[in-house]
């Protein structure tokens, strides 16, 4: 006799209880290796945002909203240096925090690529400034005077 799927109306009336398996949610990472990644990207998160706010500070006390006229000193300037570097920290961190924390795939990829166009950029940054040592420092030694004056 073939076996026919019982409604629960059915197995009710006859007094059987119906057996629901639940299924086990498994994770691919280790809970250790997840919770540490997480706990560094909140740090890194927070350093960002830390970062951030230093830089909207100096903004502010240097009141550069009145001379926003000359544009080309802003991209050499400390306080727009913090706020980009402290809003691409913050980004970086929350994409490795809510990646690691519910195991999102695209997160984690976008915070690992992050990392490795920082990774190469600082790299070759290190090169170009160890070829061409003197043009380096002659170059920051003029723009640190350059902004030690414009800075008052």
């Amino acid at each position: 006799m073939p076996k026919q799927a019982a409604t629960s109306s059915g197995n009710a009336a006859r007094g059987l209880r119906i057996r629901y398996r639940r299924h086990k949610e498994t994770s691919e990472i280790s809970p250790l290796i997840k919770y540490l990644l997480f706990g560094s990207n909140v740090i890194l998160w927070l350093f960002g945002f830390f970062l951030f706010g230093v830089g909207v500070y100096a903004w502010i006390e240097k009141d550069t909203f009145t001379r926003l006229s000359n544009l080309s000193v802003i991209v050499f300037d400390p306080a727009f240096i913090f706020l980009v570097v402290g809003s691409f920290v913050f980004v970086i961190g929350f994409c490795g925090c809510v990646g690691a924390l519910r195991e999102n795939t695209n997160l984690l990829l976008a915070f690992s690529f992050a990392l490795g166009i920082i990774f190469f950029a600082e790299l070759a940054l290190g090169i170009l400034i160890f070829m061409y040592k003197e043009k380096v420092k002659d170059e920051v030694k003029q723009n640190l005077v350059s902004m030690i004056t414009n800075f008052a």
